[in-house]
């Protein structure tokens, strides 16, 4: 069989409308098969688009959480101080010094309580210590202590 025959055996009139006819069905296939590869796709998408708002969500709940009180920054440093220590049963006087800086005496305390106020006014109000004086107080047993303590803003 030469190659010209088979050419016309193969596109003959019968074959001709069989083609025809296969890739008028294989075409709405593809087309279904398409669409439903985008739509699996598409619902993948949007799962993963939940699952990241959700997470958000939640980092949004735990960082509002985080900063349970909210500080005002027109409260004076002396103000902020002072409600640290009044918690921590610690004497003490606090004098403000110029450029934002207050000194802090402290004529006794426990010295676990005093740190706990010095790390509480650090984290909630933003307060550093510029400089101290911590000493063992020599009246007291039991661990109280007194000293100076220079804060700034």
């Amino acid at each position: 069989m030469s190659y010209v025959m088979f050419l016309q055996h193969l596109f003959s009139a019968k074959r001709r409308v069989l083609l025809l006819y296969l890739l008028v069905i294989s075409i709405p296939i593809v087309y279904y098969i398409t669409s439903r590869v985008i739509e699996v796709r598409n619902n993948k998408l949007l799962i993963k688009y939940s699952e990241l708002s959700y997470h958000l969500q939640q980092h949004s709940i735990m960082a509002k959480k985080s900063n349970i009180k909210s500080h005002k920054k027109s409260d004076p440093i002396d103000i902020e101080i002072n409600k640290s220590f009044e918690n921590k049963n610690i004497i003490f006087t606090v004098s403000l010094l110029d450029g934002g800086k207050c000194f802090v005496e402290i004529n006794s305390a426990k010295f676990s309580n005093l740190l706990d106020a010095i790390i509480d006014v650090s984290n909630k109000y933003d307060v550093n210590v510029s400089s101290a004086d911590i000493y063992v107080h020599q009246d007291y047993d039991d661990g109280y202590v007194a000293g100076q303590i220079i804060f700034f803003k």
